[in-house]
């Protein structure tokens, strides 16, 4: 039985990547830069910004404040509005509160802005933990993420297990120590995740479900 299980935000517990990908045409047409593919601006999905700002996107450090202004201010007007959490994920959450099993949130999303998407999308109620970027803390990789997470919640890494769409999921839960999922429904590829080797792969949230909780127990949390 795990003591926790540590959920990626985007693209594991919520469907974010048309918005995120709508946010960046939009940031690019405004800031004058040349358009990208849709693949391109996929692999943005999921990295810490200071990761795929400077390595997919091309900003180079004296553009990134200013870049970063706008991507934030374009999401609250284009990308917000269409976040969602996957189907089911409400419900696994509640099970798994159900059954003792601590839900927690590792991402390299800002902490607050995490904060704030997950009460607007409901998810807040079905969290037990949070730990996302804080910027000024040096607190931008998953590694770094999850250790805080660790340190805050009193988790005993040996029966907890990380879930996440991305390579950074996988790797930041090899630098911890921790187990890891990989989940095929978001924005990582087969291929992407294979690479990493986690323990697991889920092709989709009842798949999940099944990995993580083993068993059909009845549903009393309300999700609603």
């Amino acid at each position: 039985m795990y003591q926790a299980v540590v959920f990626d935000f985007d693209g594991t517990l919520v469907d974010s990547e048309g918005g995120i990908i709508k946010t960046l045409e939009a940031m690019l047409i405004e800031l004058k830069r040349d358009p990208l593919t849709k693949e391109q601006l996929r692999a943005c999905v999921g990295p810490p910004i200071n990761k795929f700002f400077p390595e997919t996107l091309g900003f180079k450090e004296h553009e990134l404040e200013k870049a970063l202004e706008v991507y934030k201010r374009l999401f609250q007007e284009i990308g917000l509005a269409t976040l969602k959490p996957f189907d089911g994920i409400v419900e696994l959450l509640c099970e798994l509160q159900n059954a003792n099993i601590l839900t927690c949130v590792a991402t390299c999303k800002t902490e607050p802005v995490c904060y704030e998407q997950a009460q607007a999308l409901g998810l807040l109620t079905h969290l037990d933990y949070i730990s996302g970027a804080i910027p000024e803390k040096g607190q931008l990789e998953k590694g770094s993420i999850l250790n805080a997470l660790i340190e805050k919640a009193g988790l005993d890494i040996s029966r907890c297990v990380m879930v996440g769409d991305r390579m950074y999921d996988i790797l930041g839960a090899r630098e911890v120590k921790m187990k890891a999922i990989g989940v095929l429904y978001g924005s990582g590829s087969f291929e992407e995740l294979s690479e990493c080797a986690p323990e697991q792969l889920a092709k989709s949230v009842s798949h999940l479900r099944s990995l993580l909780l083993h068993a059909k127990e009845e549903r009393i949390c309300q999700t609603h």
